[in-house]
This record gives C-alpha cells, sequence and structure tokens, in this order.
C-alpha cells in the first residue's frame, strides 16, 4: 500500500511554487512582420488597461518555445493568445479583424471587469505614441523589427508610461 504524501511532499514533487504576477499578461501573438502592427496594438491595449505585458521574446532562448509559454503562462494572471493564424473550424479565430482597432475592441470585452477601463480612444493615443517612437527604438536597439526583448522591453515601458498619463483608473 502507498503511503500518503504531506502537501509538502507532494510539493517537492511538483517543484518550486511560481507566484502569480497580479498585473502580467502573457501575450501569445505571431512574430513576424505582417502581425507588426497587431503586436504593437497588443502592447498598447494591455497597458492601457494597467497590466504589464509579457511575451516569450523575453525569455531566454536556451529554453525551447513550448517550455518558455508554459513558463510565461503559469506567473501570468492572463493570457491572451491571438489564433488568427490558425485553421480552425467552428471557431471566430479572427475576432479582432486584422485590424488595430479590432484588437482593442476584442481587449475591452476581455477586460470587462478590471478596475481600470480605457477607451478605444485611449488605446488608440497609446498605439500612437508607441508607432511616433518605433524608429527611435528599434534604432536604439540595432533591431529592425520589434520581435526581440529589448525592443520588447522598450515598447512596453514607453506603452506603460503613456497609459499613466493618458487613462484614469
Amino acid at each position: 500500500m502507498a503511503a500518503r504524501k504531506s502537501p509538502s511532499q507532494k510539493q517537492a514533487l511538483r517543484g518550486p511554487k511560481r507566484r502569480v504576477e497580479r498585473d502580467a499578461v502573457f501575450l501569445n501573438v505571431p512574430y513576424d512582420q505582417r502581425f507588426e502592427n497587431l503586436f504593437l496594438a497588443y502592447i498598447a491595449g494591455v497597458s492601457a488597461f494597467g497590466f504589464a505585458p509579457r511575451a516569450t521574446l523575453e525569455i531566454p532562448f536556451s529554453q525551447r518555445r513550448l517550455e518558455r509559454i508554459v513558463s510565461l503562462i503559469g506567473i501570468s494572471q492572463y493570457s491572451v493568445h491571438d489564433m488568427s493564424r490558425v485553421q480552425l473550424d467552428s471557431a471566430d479565430v479572427y475576432i479582432h479583424d486584422g485590424t488595430v482597432r479590432g484588437v482593442f475592441r476584442e481587449l475591452c470585452n476581455a477586460f470587462v471587469r478590471t478596475r481600470r477601463q480605457p477607451s478605444v480612444v485611449q488605446m488608440m493615443q497609446i498605439y500612437r505614441v508607441l508607432r511616433s517612437n518605433f524608429a527611435a527604438i528599434l534604432r536604439k536597439a540595432g533591431a529592425r523589427d520589434p520581435f526581440n526583448a529589448r525592443v520588447f522591453l522598450d515598447l512596453s515601458v514607453l506603452a506603460s508610461a503613456a497609459a499613466d498619463k493618458l487613462v484614469n483608473p
């Protein structure tokens, strides 16, 4: 007969308990040039709600992609999965219509119960701040696109600062 394991023994078998970051939103989105505008929209929109965007871009590439995704999902309070490139039967995976405003509309629907409730207009203003600083951020990082850790961090910090100025809690 197997002996019962104490709660501490069970925890030891599962590994260390990860802390959940209450303001973190994991973004599982495509990383390619065709998705650049929507990527910036997700950063702007999530920041407008007072959350911190998180992405696999910020985790060292020594870990496999699936492990990185699972790790970030585990520590994030929320996760957003853009499935617009996936073919699924009977599911409206293109719910944002492939537009920046569509992303903002759907983020408003997803985060309807959060304390901070930005408007689509306010999110668009944050997006424009990101767009107007985008070339300089890329130059500073020596990058060609936003899909790397440094650019993602700089965009997230800028979006958060703009959201704090434009959106009332």
